[in-house]
This record gives C-alpha cells, structure tokens and sequence, in this order.
C-alpha cells in the first residue's frame, strides 16, 4: 500500500465539547465529525477507494457498535481494514450515534485526527469563561457554544503546538496555548518550508555522490560503507613475480606478499626491471605503498 497522507484538521474542521463540569470549573476536549472523516479519506484515497462496514457485538448486557474501515491496496489487490467500537454513553439517537462514533473512532485508527490527543488539558473557570445554565441529569451543565480559533502543528511530529478557544456564546477567547499571532504562524510556516526544502537539497547531493563513488544508497540492505578505500593488488601474468635480492626474510617471496618497506627494498636493490615494473604497479594499486615510494623520492 502507497504510503498514506492524511492532512493535519483545520480550525474549522475540530468540534469543541464539555467533557466534565461541576462548580469548580470545566473541562473541553477537542473532536472531529464523520463528515471530516469521509472528506479526508476522498481526498486521500479517493471515493472509491475505502469502504466502511458496521456490525453489532454483544459485550456483556448491552450492544455495541463496531465498524471497521477499508482502504484498497493495489499492491495486494486487495482490502485491509482496521475496526473500532462506538460509545454507548449516547441518550439521543443511541444506535445510530454510536455507528457514527465507531466509524469516527477507525478513522482514528487510520491515522485521521489523531493529532487531537496531543491537545494540552483544556480548563475553564466558573462564570468568568463559561455560563453555568440549570442541570443536566442532576448536575451542573452550560449550553454555551466554543469554537476553536486557532491551531498550529509541529508537522514532522504531527502534534498540536498552538491553540485558542472561543466561546461565541459569550464573544470572548476562554482558552489559549501558545497562541500565535498571523505573523509568527506565516514565519514558523516559512521556515518549516525551508528547512524542509534544505533537507531534499541535501538528500539530493547525497545521492548524486553515492552515485558518482557507486556506493549502495539503499538503506534496507544493512551494508555498511568503510572509511577506508582498499584497492586490489593488480594479478601478475604468468609467473608471479618473486623478490631476488635481500636476506632469507624477503628472497623468494612473492613480491605481492612483501610490506611496503619491503616492496622498496627490493625494487632499489633487484637487477630485473620486470621486477621494478611490477613493484610500481603494486605500489601504484595501494596507498600506503604509494605514500613509502614517494617518501623515498621516487616518482611514480
């Protein structure tokens, strides 16, 4: 399956709901409608490239929702899933808000809005951020409305970074974290965009390097690349060439076997020039011969 790209929520696609309230104040959580679920997987993946499917489970005394989202992969040929269960804390419409919780709830699972469990404790205080209005079930409720103003992301780590809360009920900001003015959010986009744009250029560069030096640019493969660049002694033709001159420590040894030290030794003190022509290709096909020839002022 190609790899997924669900957008981060506008503002205007988050819900703001009372999630716990008494008289010491109250307590909001962000959500996201089916709406914005079923946009975002168009978008995504096209409107025929995801299904949803519903069924009842029996847990325990009662009947649950559960629903499980399809994508199509292509690669597959074939459906794959991820499945969730809805609330039954609903007192309206309970089985047809709990489907719609179930599918809200797998979209989640896909990744969709997922960012909205990173918002920080949103807390109001009595009277001043919020109207408290008669009770419900017994307690303490507000039937004031709140929207969400503003909010940012760290895109890399998909998380919330900036957010402000408005009741619109009483025309006022009750809630902010971080809260970015229209400047600081165009420059923080700015520089996400170049650091981005710094980052491909780099990646770039890197590639086109690794393909000048022939090195292995896949990284599933677990090579690694050495510090160290080792060239092979050329082959000799026919007879490998022996050391002819010197003690019992070097004569008769091929001369491919001999340390750089040697490998001078040999080609200042032999008589064959056969032997001086293969101890400069030797020396030529490795570095740290080439650097003894060369300190010894011979030209190569």
């Amino acid at each position: 399956m190609k790899e997924l790209n669900f957008r981060l929520l506008n503002a205007d696609e988050i819900g703001v709901r009372v999630t716990k309230i008494n008289e010491y104040g109250a307590e909001l959580t962000l959500y996201k409608n089916a709406r914005v679920d079923q946009q975002l997987l168009d978008k995504a993946v096209g409107p025929f490239g995801w299904k949803r499917e519903h069924r009842e489970v029996i847990c325990g005394d009662e009947i649950r929702q559960a629903c499980a989202v399809s994508l199509w992969d292509e690669e597959k040929n074939q459906w794959v899933s991820k499945e969730d269960f809805g609330s039954s804390d609903f007192s309206f419409e309970k089985e047809k808000a709990s489907a719609s919780d179930s599918f809200k709830r797998a979209c989640t699972n896909w990744g969709i809005g997922r960012e909205l469990y990173t918002a920080p404790t949103i807390t109001l205080k009595p009277t001043q951020d919020y109207t408290a209005s008669g009770t419900f079930n017994g307690g303490i409720t507000t039937y004031d409305v709140f929207k969400v103003l503003q909010v940012c992301y760290d895109e890399e780590k998909r998380c919330i970074t900036a957010l402000a809360i408005k009741n619109m009920t009483l025309g006022k900001t009750v809630f902010t974290y971080n809260a970015r003015t229209e400047e600081n959010v165009l420059t923080d986009r700015i520089n996400a965009a170049e650091a981005k744009n710094a980052a491909a250029e780099k990646k770039e560069q890197l590639l086109r390097k690794a393909d000048e030096l022939g090195v292995n640019t896949d990284a599933s493969s677990g090579s690694t690349v050495s510090t160290q660049t080792v060239t092979q002694i050329p082959p000799q033709n026919n007879e490998p060439a022996r050391c002819d001159v010197g003690g019992t420590k070097i004569f008769g040894r091929l001369l491919s076997e001999l340390n750089p030290a040697e490998l001078l030794f040999c080609y200042k003190n032999t008589k064959k020039q056969e032997n001086k022509k293969i101890a400069l290709n030797i020396a030529r096909g490795n570095t740290s011969y080439l650097e003894v020839f060369k300190a010894s002022g011979i030209e190569i």
